[in-house]
This record gives C-alpha cells, sequence and structure tokens, in this order.
C-alpha cells in the first residue's frame, strides 16, 4: 500500500458527509488550518485512490469525482467512512474518565476546564438513568462550534513552558492583511468559547492580548525569553473578558429590575459583584471593574432591565449608545 496521511481521507469524508462534496480546495483549506501545513493535489489523488481501491485502509470507499461540482462525492446516499459507534466498554471508560476528571476541576491546572467537565458529568448522569437504550429527546445541550485557531493551543503551551519566543503571523479583525510581530508568550485564556494568548509583544514592549482565531502562523525563534513579571489572576482581578485595562477600576453601580436580578444573584457578573440596595421593584449592584467593551456589551444586552446609575460618564455613554439603537428604529 502506498503511504498516505490518514488525515486527508478524514477530512474528505467530513466534508462530503456535511456538504455533500469535498473540493480539492476545500480540503487544502481544512487541512491547512488543522495541521498548519500545506497538501498538494497529487496528494489528495492519492488519497481519495487508496480511499476507493486499497485494502490496506479497508475502506472501499464509493467514492468519485464529480467534474461539475469540481468535487468528490459518495454514490452511495448516507455513506461515510466512520461506521463504528462507541461500544458499551467505550462508554464505561470515558465515564471513568470523566470522573477522574471530577475530582482536579477545581484544581488550578483544570479550572479553566470545570464547566466542559461538568458538561461531561451531566451527560454521563444522564446516561446511566436512561433504561430504555434509546437517546433521550427532551434534553439538549447548548451547541458550540470548534473554535478556528484551535490547532495553536499545543504548540502555544509548548512555548509557554519550554519559554520560547514566537513570531506570530496575525490578521486583526477589519484588516484585509496579515502581519508579523514577535511575542514573548505569556497565558492561554478561554472566554466564550474562545481562545487567546496574551503576551509580550517585543516592539512596543507592552502586554497584548491575541485571539488564536485570527493567528495564521506561529514560528518559533532564538530570541532570549523575557520572564513573565505579573500575576495573571491580578491581572485579570478587575476586567470581564480579556482586555484587562491596568491601574485602579471605578466602583460601577447599575440597578436592575427585580425579576432580572434574581439572575444576577445566583450567577454573578464578576467577583466583586455586591447588593448595594434592594426594595420590592430592583436591586442596586455594585462592581470594582474597568469599564471594557465587555462589560459595555453585557450591560446592553439587558436592554430595558438595566440603569447604570454611577458613574456619571458611563451612564452617559451607555445613554447615546441606547438612544443610537433606538434611533435605527424610527427611520
Amino acid at each position: 500500500m502506498n503511504k498516505v496521511d490518514q488525515r486527508i481521507p478524514a477530512i474528505i469524508n467530513e466534508l462530503i458527509v456535511n456538504r455533500g462534496f469535498a473540493s480539492n480546495s476545500e480540503i487544502a483549506c481544512v487541512y491547512s488550518e488543522r495541521y498548519g501545513t500545506g497538501i498538494t493535489k497529487e496528494e489528495i489523488r492519492t488519497a481519495v485512490h487508496l480511499m476507493e481501491k486499497d485494502s490496506g485502509l479497508g475502506l472501499f470507499a464509493p467514492i468519485y469525482y464529480d467534474a461539475e461540482k469540481d468535487g468528490y462525492l459518495y454514490s452511495e446516499p448516507g455513506y461515510s467512512i466512520v461506521q463504528e459507534s462507541l461500544t458499551e466498554k467505550d462508554l464505561e471508560d470515558v465515564a471513568l474518565a470523566v470522573k477522574l476528571l471530577d475530582q482536579f476541576k477545581y484544581r488550578d491546572l483544570f479550572r479553566s476546564f470545570s464547566g466542559i467537565i461538568q458538561k461531561m458529568l451531566d451527560v454521563m448522569r444522564i446516561r446511566e438513568t436512561n433504561t430504555t437504550g434509546r437517546p433521550y429527546d427532551f434534553i439538549d445541550f447548548e451547541k458550540v462550534g470548534a473554535s478556528r485557531g484551535s490547532r495553536f493551543i499545543l504548540p502555544l503551551i509548548r512555548a509557554i513552558d519550554t519559554k520560547k519566543v514566537i513570531e506570530l503571523t496575525y490578521q486583526p479583525f477589519y484588516e484585509e492583511k496579515s502581519h508579523s510581530t514577535i511575542v514573548h508568550p505569556y497565558l492561554l485564556k478561554e472566554y466564550r468559547y474562545r481562545w487567546y494568548l496574551i503576551g509580550l509583544n517585543d516592539l512596543s514592549g507592552e502586554i497584548r492580548t491575541y485571539g488564536l482565531d485570527r493567528v495564521r502562523e506561529i514560528t518559533i525563534t532564538d530570541k532570549p525569553y523575557m520572564e513573565r513579571t505579573f500575576s495573571a489572576e491580578e491581572y485579570f482581578r478587575h476586567t470581564i473578558g480579556v482586555i484587562a485595562p491596568q491601574g485602579v477600576p471605578p466602583v460601577i453601580k447599575i440597578k436592575a429590575d427585580k425579576p432580572q436580578a434574581l439572575y444576577f444573584i445566583t450567577q454573578p457578573w464578576h467577583e466583586s459583584q455586591n447588593i448595594e440596595k434592594e426594595d420590592d421593584v430592583s436591586v442596586t449592584f455594585s462592581y470594582r471593574v474597568h469599564p471594557t467593551y465587555e462589560f459595555k456589551a453585557l450591560i446592553l444586552s439587558y436592554g430595558q432591565d438595566v440603569e447604570v446609575l454611577e458613574p456619571l460618564s458611563l451612564r452617559e455613554e451607555i445613554a447615546g449608545l441606547l438612544q443610537k439603537a433606538a434611533s435605527k428604529y424610527q427611520r
């Protein structure tokens, strides 16, 4: 059997199953996104040939090339090279792994993954209560797509752990071209299902935040590594999100209507949240945080149910944004 990168058939199969066909350009694009390197049309053709003809892969897939669609298709509807499901033993092994993770989810290393671990625990507990053998159709978990750029997580962990300076090819939002910058990587942080790198920008000498979904390439350099001089916990103590202005944050007070306030009490916005005043119709909360974009977006997301009381500058800014939003519906 000719040697073939078995990740290529997996990508071809995924595209055909999910989209109906797989073009050469799509296959190459997905491969590059996931593994950080390119593949040729010849490699794709070899993979397709082996999927169809080679007993070494054990597939004999009903795959063919459609010139009109300029892509590969399966002649058998519903076919997939991934046919096997998890066995009962596989599920038992997963359940054991999840239970082991549960013991560690509040330790520093696993704290940021506690939500994921909890969801896996919930799934396994639901499975244990199911005696019918059929999937429950009355439980619907939140569905989140894979974060673009997640392929850089492991290389960045290695770079941080071994204290390597990296050259980052980065394309900010609203810019057509990417650019390269030298970064001393310090910290990986997840926020709302997206991953971010926090590190020292070598040119500016300032701590910067980079979204992994906007990273295009990472290269290890031989530049001397500058050690981290800040505590991650302290750095993000007074912020919501991934942008962390430094300095003393203001005290922000908001008033929430009573029904909505009950949600804030059970799921606080920030660890500094404190109840300042409460009556029959509303609750006033205080926060010691910087009024970042994420915090303002959080306030705006509750519309008429919340009101900023202090500081006056933030109150006026939020009022102006709400007025602009309302004006769009008056045209």
